[in-house]
């Protein structure tokens, strides 16, 4: 994407357009089943491993639920402590609440939560999320440094463009790697699809500071 595509997009500030809350603050005690409780090592880039995650009992889980801490199909899943860009937006009907090193992005009518988490994953938006926390001995991203992210806000039929190239470009990558001879299954073994793929993917607004 050059230059000249964005020079017409808003730019703005992620609170304009978000609000941005966390998950819990508190660790409740987790057990070997229950209901689902995320962490960062649960997220990929849109991908929330449900399956391996930790477990809560019924109350916490509906305590947390109450406090917030339960994102909805819409919203979109940062990292922000520890390791931080990694984004996903939560999809379908499984309920699970979240820990506070993930911060919760509601999106208002004016930004689509797709195109939101491509940019949150973008290198332009990683160089500056990085660079809130230069010379920081700890790897964390609080509310207000999401809060005062720099963004852009493209109209939103520009919005649906963008990301509908890019969730065909990211599925043309998927089915590649997953039909690459390394990924195929040693004979007399089954082919089982991985919880979560590493490559690297399409990642626009590469526009260069004016």
């Amino acid at each position: 994407m050059d230059q000249g595509d964005s020079e017409h997009w808003e730019r703005t500030i992620i609170k304009r357009y978000c609000k941005v809350t966390d998950g819990s603050h508190f660790s409740p005690e987790t057990m070997d089943s229950g209901f689902p409780y995320v962490s960062v090592k649960d997220i990929g880039n849109n991908e929330i491993d449900l399956d391996n995650c930790k477990r809560i009992s019924e109350e916490d889980f509906e305590k947390l639920s109450k406090n917030g801490c339960q994102p909805k199909p819409g919203d979109v899943l940062l990292t922000k402590d520890g390791t931080i860009g990694r984004a996903a937006v939560p999809q379908g009907i499984n309920p699970f609440v979240v820990l506070s090193s993930l911060g919760i992005l509601t999106p208002t009518h004016n930004l689509k939560a797709k195109f939101l988490y491509y940019y949150l994953i973008s290198r332009v938006n990683n160089d500056q999320m990085y660079s809130t926390i230069h010379g920081s001995a700890l790897t964390r991203l609080t509310i207000d440094k999401i809060n005062n992210l720099q963004d852009y806000n493209p109209p939103l039929p520009e919005q649906h463009s963008i990301t509908s190239y890019l969730d065909h470009k990211t599925a043309l990558i998927d089915e590649l790697v997953e039909n690459h001879p390394k990924n195929s299954p040693a004979p007399g073994t089954t082919h089982r699809p991985h919880q979560s793929s590493r490559h690297q993917r399409p990642r626009p607004f590469r526009t260069h500071e004016r």
